[in-house]
């Protein structure tokens, strides 16, 4: 009896020193001799004060290394941050302090860690201040991975309240509950190991923002790394394989309000359908395989060639569905079913068709 209750307690106390040596992630007030690990960035960022500054959703920061311990240092701004180690989030920080953080408990073979923002930001852009490792710990390289895949869109695409478990929220609640990385995109592109973009703004459309709402329309803000219009997006890096675009819910969902520019539905049918072209075809800087639109003397290069799906919605009628398809059909390409706009800009690789 005796013997069983100590074999029990030291089956107790092993287990309890297990979990404490597990991974853990903790503030650090300060550590001498930290070195910078390189550090590969999934999105749109600018180097501000020693940070990474960005604004779009889904941007994620990956570091690689050797040894038991990394840290990393959250910037400023409000901001819901997972932190994952090779793959398993250790932790979800809601609205973290700025300042540095201890990742240990990992063990001494080579990690993965990433710190993924899993929070919509139109409010202000925030930061984030590296990856950190002490003397012992070996830099690893980080290297992209070999497919790239873009998602521009609005609130569905970024994820707006999607765990939340009811429809009735506050605005905070909506915040809390929007998690980018458990939206179609980045979930698409972590089962086919891409890097991805999430080029998307919740409440905006093509022309008109949700109710009418005097905010900038995604092609308006889509051209800048901030919302504030100050840093055009150079990057010559990023050359997606395939491009989604899911846009006009919000063009559509509403009525028109006095004072608005459209005095019919029609006329922002119209200017929806010619915006909308304008924005698609602006991409076609990026594609491989390009032409110029015989019946546009002067225009720029069409993505005549590249392959297209189009995703509509019953809204206005189905005047936003036919609205997109029309978009396709008569300036961009050939239309193969009623699922969003897909741009493929190079040949897709045969794991990609699945």
């Amino acid at each position: 009896m005796v013997k069983g209750l100590v074999a029990a307690a030291l089956i107790f106390v092993a287990a309890a020193c297990s979990a404490e040596s597990g991974p853990r992630v903790v503030p650090e007030e300060k550590v001498e001799d930290l070195r910078a690990l390189p550090m590969h960035v999934g999105g749109r960022e600018i180097e501000r004060g020693g940070e990474s500054v960005r604004q779009w959703p889904g941007t994620y920061f990956e570091t690689a290394f050797q040894g038991p311990v990394a840290y990393f240092r959250v910037g400023h701004g409000d901001q819901i941050l997972h932190v994952r180690a090779d793959g398993r989030i250790l932790r979800t920080m809601i609205k973290p302090q700025a300042g540095l953080y201890r990742v240990d408990g990992l063990g001494n073979g080579a990690h993965r860690l990433t710190i993924e923002v899993a929070s919509e930001s139109q409010g202000g852009p925030t930061g984030f201040g590296g990856f950190y490792g002490a003397a012992a710990t070996k830099a690893v390289a980080v290297a992209p991975r070999g497919r790239q895949i873009e998602f521009v869109g609005d609130s569905h695409t970024v994820g707006y309240g999607n765990t939340s478990a009811t429809r009735d929220c506050t605005e905070e609640k909506v915040w809390e509950t929007t998690d980018t990385s458990q939206a179609f995109g980045p979930i698409l592109a972590r089962r086919y190991k891409a890097d991805y973009q999430v080029n998307a703004i919740s409440g905006r459309g093509v022309v008109r923002s949700y109710d009418g709402a005097k905010v900038d329309s995604l092609p308006v803000a889509y051209p800048f790394i901030l919302f504030d219009h100050a840093t055009p997006v150079r990057d010559p890096t990023w050359q997606p394989q395939l491009i989604v675009i899911s846009l006009g819910t919000n063009d559509f969902s509403t009525q028109l309000h006095a004072g608005e520019r459209w005095r019919s539905r029609p006329e922002l049918s119209s200017d929806f359908q010619k915006t909308y072209v304008g924005f698609v075809r602006s991409f076609s800087s990026r594609c491989d395989r390009v032409g110029r639109d015989p019946r546009d003397e002067g225009s720029s290069a069409s993505l005549t060639g590249s392959r297209f799906r189009v995703q509509g919605s019953r809204f206005d009628g189905g005047r936003y569905e036919r609205g997109a398809t029309a978009i396709v059909r008569a300036r961009v390409g050939a239309c193969d079913g009623p699922v969003g706009i897909r741009l493929s800009c190079r040949q897709p690789e045969p794991g990609l068709r699945r």
